[in-house]
């Protein structure tokens, strides 16, 4: 993958991310190490919404 181009995510690895996030009890790096992608994918990037517990607002991941 060359800079600049994104990343496409499938939904099953959608669901599951947000599963791992709600449920795991782990920090958001320690899931974005396992599934191998960096921690701000799971927090800014635009693939798909979940509310975490720590936060107040409504968060795109």
């Amino acid at each position: 993958m060359s800079k600049g181009e994104r990343r496409a995510f499938t939904e099953e690895f959608k669901r599951e991310a947000v599963r791992l996030i709600e449920t795991s009890g782990r920090t958001i790096a320690q899931i974005a190490d396992d599934l191998g992608v960096g921690s701000s994918t799971l927090t800014r990037g635009s693939a798909f919404t979940v509310r975490l517990p720590h936060r107040r607002n409504l968060t795109s991941i």
